[in-house]
């Protein structure tokens, strides 16, 4: 467990760290909306392809409802949030992205810890069957 080898880490530099364990409910209250916690850990993926799921993850104006849950409160961030979400030029916004990563990475904001590989697998013969990098898959698309 992902919980486990962090607090085996930092034990080793010094820091002894306890795993509280919460049901999703009790956890998601407390590091959403009480923002109770001192280090967390989720999974989480993308809803979709697209570097505006970060937007009420990181930016300022969501940290009360819940969304920007590890409370991230930098103006630059927040001006590039913005200025990206309102772009309609490709280029443009897949830039002011990796700026966005790049200041989310200064601020130490998320650590990620781990990217997971995912198998999609099917008959030769069914066909729209595609890897999703949002772990979605719709049987809609998928014919014979």
């Amino acid at each position: 467990k992902p919980t486990e080898v962090i607090q085996d880490q930092l034990r080793k530099v010094g820091i002894n760290a306890e795993i509280e364990k919460y049901e999703r409910g009790v956890w998601l209250d407390k590091t959403r909306t009480q923002h109770d916690y001192e280090i967390t850990v989720m999974n989480t993926n993308a809803p979709y392809p697209d570097g505006d799921y970060l937007y009420p993850l990181m930016h300022s104006e969501y940290i009360e409802n819940g969304k920007n849950w590890v409370e991230a409160k930098i103006p630059e961030l927040d001006e590039l949030l913005v200025k990206e979400r309102n772009s309609t030029d490709e280029k443009e916004r897949t830039e002011l992205f990796k700026e966005i990563c790049k200041v989310m990475d200064e601020n130490m904001i998320i650590v990620p810890l781990y990217n997971s590989n995912m198998a999609v697998t099917a008959r030769a013969d069914l066909k729209g069957v595609v890897p999703s990098s949002t772990r979605r898959h719709f049987v809609y698309d998928f014919s014979w």
